[in-house]
């Protein structure tokens, strides 16, 4: 179907376009609807695409897929702009849509895409709607939010969300992938996170903004792998910018505003070339945090709050970009016990006089590490292990302490 760049389509007694196939059990049909125009539904929906009635009663799987693209210039609203629901009798059929927007969306009753339809018919359970992509292109915009599992959201235009999430992927656990350009910002006032989903799994990779203005954070999820690229901003307006329920993954190099809390599970924290305003707080797993060498015995982490280590055996690693030498004494913060130092490839740390450590030492990455220092084990147990860069060299010395229990380790591989 195609709604020529003239052309109006209105209605207030039913969705001002109705995607409804009946099918036979088994069947997958694919429809297109090209916006070109205005569709627009006064209480209603602007679309809907359903599930489709079955030829025959019965619990039948079945697919409805849906491809929507509105071009420049365009725009579909209602009370949703597009609604994927379930058909009467299809207890097990799913509906399907990838949106592709160039022009307006607008949910007049808050929400702008939804697909939440969630059946128990089989005893479990189960998601029978889904937006399997979605790519709001530059000069794009939905207003309002997007409601319902997500595969794959690359954003370079506009979505608001308003007082709800602009990305609430539903009650069931989904993996969402969210690449949001320099250009694109995805804003909400809500008590919900902007990106929400729940207990599932979110990718973000960020370069332009996502903001909450309200009492939520800016991200939330159960497993959140986190990339904020230089010139991103991620922040919230309460204390909490990103929560991960289960484990984070986080670089940044770019801006976070809102402290930044982990699970359980084992967690990185890389903030080493971007700025946190807010603290840190990880949870019970085995957790690494990346920082920098300044030139002082503190390491700069790009967090300007607090870190809590929380419990496990955590590790400091020491990310060197460019060829640096190590002059002072090194100070790991409360609740690390373990210090790597880590150069890149074709870099080199060297160790001059001044360097020492109490904490075990550990050198990965694939770059070089030179030692010019005068490096002992001590009686507390401390190591200095070498087991994954690419070349180390000895240029001073390397002692045995006054325990039994002390012991140096070089192991090159």
């Amino acid at each position: 179907m195609i709604v020529g760049a003239t052309a109006s389509v209105t209605s207030s007694a039913t969705p001002a376009i109705l995607v409804d196939v009946p099918r036979s059990p088994g069947s997958s049909i694919y429809d297109t609807v090209n916006v070109l125009g205005t569709v627009s539904g006064t209480g209603q929906s602007g679309i809907t695409a359903t599930s489709g009635t079955l030829s025959l009663s019965g619990n039948y799987y079945s697919n409805q897929q849906l491809a929507l693209t509105v071009a420049s210039g365009a725009s579909v609203s209602g009370t949703t702009a597009l609604a994927l629901i379930q058909s009467a009798g299809n207890a097990s059929g799913t509906v399907a849509a990838t949106v592709d927007n160039a022009g307006v969306l607008t949910g007049t009753g808050g929400t702008a895409l939804t697909g939440n339809v969630v059946s128990t018919a089989n005893g479990y359970a189960a998601s029978l709607a889904s937006f399997t992509t979605i790519n709001n292109r530059a000069g794009g915009s939905i207003v309002g939010g997007i409601l319902g599992p997500v595969g794959m959201l690359t954003n370079a235009g506009s979505i608001n969300g308003g007082g709800v999430s602009a990305v609430d992927t539903g009650s069931l656990s989904s993996s969402t992938t969210v690449t949001n350009v320099a250009t694109g910002a995805i804003r909400s006032t809500s008590t919900g996170a902007t990106i929400s989903t729940g207990t599932g799994y979110q990718s973000i990779t960020n370069a332009g903004i996502i903001a909450n203005a309200g009492n939520g954070a800016a991200l939330s999820g159960g497993l959140v792998v986190v990339t904020n690229q230089a010139g991103g901003r991620i922040t919230s307006a309460s204390a909490t910018a990103i929560a991960a329920s289960s484990a984070l993954t986080l670089v940044n190099q770019g801006t976070i505003v809102g402290n930044v809390s982990t699970g359980n599970g084992a967690s990185t924290v890389d903030s080493s070339a971007g700025t946190i305003t807010g603290s840190v707080t990880f949870g019970s797993g085995s957790d690494t945090l990346i920082a920098r060498y300044a030139g002082t015995r503190k390491l700069a982490t790009g967090v300007t709050g607090t870190i809590n280590a929380g419990g496990g055996f955590n590790t400091e690693m020491v990310a060197f970009t460019g060829n640096t030498s190590v002059t002072t004494p090194i100070d790991l913060d409360a609740g690390f016990q373990q210090l790597v130092f880590a150069p890149a490839a074709g870099i080199t740390a060297t160790l001059q006089s001044g360097f020492t450590t109490s904490s075990a030492l550990i050198l990965g990455g694939a770059g070089s590490v030179t030692n010019q220092a005068a490096i002992q084990s001590v009686n507390d147990g401390s190591d200095y292990s070498f087991n994954s860069v690419r070349l180390f060299a000895n240029e001073g010395s390397i002692t045995g302490g006054g325990s039994t229990n002390s012991y140096v380790v070089v192991d090159l591989h």
